[in-house]
């Protein structure tokens, strides 16, 4: 049984022991796949960071489309309210012409309107009689609906323009048109409050590729000539879908495509102005993308740390709480035994702990001396049919208490039932040592009284063996130790009698 419960205890040291190995891999698997899930997602996000920052600058660009268009909504919504009184049956005479003429420049950026007959005899806004049939648009107004044009002369005051045309229609049949013109340079004033105003170059352009208009910065790119969009099929980066990039205009989306400028790369974003044959382009330099790109990576890449560090903070935590934990469990499991291993009443160990911690020191220390002694308090019988089971039990338990304060606590001390205590004394050097222990033990019993207001002197009867000497197992070594004591007992009790191994072999 003792063997058996050796091999239990070592059993449950290399569990433990195989527990904590899965711990440590189990956090270690955790790190790897941590550090893998990090590495990927890096990888990733420079790619999502390119496409990011390309958005952005796109966005950037639809905006200022969007304010383009806001003005140029403002002018086609101003000419449908003039033209709706002419539909209404108003008579079209100079008087009513001119009079809604005038209405229009002051509700949107139109500098000039005129309205056109289909013979192409016109009238101003300032009442000027103007003839158009010579112009370059006129052939092209022939159709019932409304458009935007560049003119390179608007027929009045040989500006450059871009002219909205809007046919008056009357009982099915046209009557003529309403045509407002705004100043080449309209756009400006939304590209001036664009974030790349002063680092990109801004271009309104036809769709066969004729520049209209050039803002911004012009000067450090050779792009801006009159064929603009055969010089971006032309220098186009190798690997950019030419082709992919005409569809999405076509569709009216908003694409970019990077073009070899000087020897340097752009990134040149182009969008349809709604409602227009029209494009707005902007260039970005790609030495600037790519700053832009790094500054948010250089963030990114703090928020990565940071998170780096949460995550690192966090298995900290864990190990942290795991190891206290354990080790919590380990001296609630450590207090259970005790409890399981103590004897209520003397607070010492108890039979079952006694035997196993004893055998235990034997195994593991054959070669040291040490010294059981097994003692039984004298007339104990007595003292609980005369002063009753209370102070008896008052008597073990002030002897409990006694003998624990006055040996080491390494010494091995308990209770075996009843009033039998056995004490082993480890590692006594030679038997000098052993004599001194032995008188301090009979000494205690000359002076051992219990009791709170009358003292009751108790003593002992006490029997001692040494180990190896006389026996090397703890049945030998208790055999031994009570042999002695009843030997005590003969000579008359409240002493300590030593095993003597020939007398007691003889008897």
């Amino acid at each position: 049984m003792k063997k058996n419960s050796f091999i239990e205890g070592i059993k449950k040291k290399n569990g433990t022991k195989n527990v904590n190995i899965q711990e440590i891999l189990c956090l270690a698997i955790l790190v790897v796949l941590a550090i893998a899930m990090l590495a990927n997602f890096t990888r990733n996000s420079r790619k999502e960071l390119r496409n990011m920052v390309e958005n952005g600058i796109m966005r950037e660009l639809e905006t200022c489309s969007a304010r383009i268009t806001a003005d140029m909504d403002k002018v086609t919504g101003t000419v449908m309210v003039a033209n709706r009184v002419f539909e209404d049956g108003w008579p079209i005479n100079d008087t009513v012409v001119e009079n809604m003429l005038s209405v229009i420049p002051d509700s949107c950026k139109a500098y000039l309107t005129v309205y056109c007959k289909l013979d192409g005899s016109a009238i101003t806004s300032g009442g000027e009689k103007v003839d158009l049939r010579n112009t370059e648009y006129f052939s092209e107004l022939r159709t019932w609906e409304p458009f935007f044009i560049y003119v390179e002369d608007d027929g009045v005051t040989g500006e450059n323009a871009v002219m909205y045309a809007h046919p008056v229609i009357r009982n099915d049949r046209r009557q003529g048109y309403i045509l407002a013109f705004l100043s080449r340079e309209f756009p400006v004033s939304a590209i001036e409050d664009s974030t790349y105003e002063n680092i990109a170059f801004f271009a309104i352009a036809e769709r066969e590729g004729r520049l209209l208009l050039t803002y911004g910065d012009t000067e450090d790119t050779e792009l801006l000539v009159d064929d603009f969009w055969g010089k971006l099929r032309e220098e186009r980066v190798a690997g950019e879908d030419w082709q992919k990039l005409e569809r999405m205009i076509h569709e009216g989306r908003t694409d970019f495509i990077y073009i070899n400028d000087k020897k340097e790369q752009r990134l040149v974003s182009i969008t349809p102005l709604k409602g227009t044959d029209l494009l707005l382009v902007m260039g970005l330099q790609e030495e600037y993308v790519s700053n832009l790109e790094k500054n948010v990576w250089d963030e990114n890449s703090r928020i990565q740390l940071w998170i780096c560090a949460l995550l690192l903070g966090i298995l900290v935590v864990i190990i942290v709480f795991n190891t206290r934990n354990r080790q919590r469990n380990k001296e609630e499991s450590r207090q259970l035994e005790n409890k399981a291993d103590t004897d209520l009443l003397t607070g010492l160990n108890n039979k079952i702990a006694t035997e196993r911690k004893i055998t235990e020191y034997m195994q593991q220390n054959p070669g040291s001396q040490a010294m059981m002694v097994v003692l039984d308090i004298d007339n104990f019988k007595k003292i609980n049919d005369t002063l009753g089971h209370g102070f008896g039990d008052e008597v073990l338990r002030n002897l409990g208490h006694r003998l624990s304060a006055m040996f080491r606590s390494s010494d091995i001390l308990g209770r075996l039932g009843g009033d039998e205590f056995v004490i082993l004394l480890k590692d006594i050097k030679d038997d000098a040592h052993i004599k001194k222990e032995a008188k301090k033990l009979e000494d205690f019993f000359h002076h051992f009284e219990v009791g709170e207001y009358v003292k009751y002197s108790v003593t002992a009867s006490l029997g001692a063996a040494v180990f190896p000497r006389d026996a090397n197992t703890f049945e030998g070594m208790y055999k031994a130790a009570d042999t002695a004591l009843y030997t005590a007992k003969r000579r008359g009790k409240n002493q300590l009698a030593f095993y003597e191994k020939r007398k007691a072999d003889n008897a």
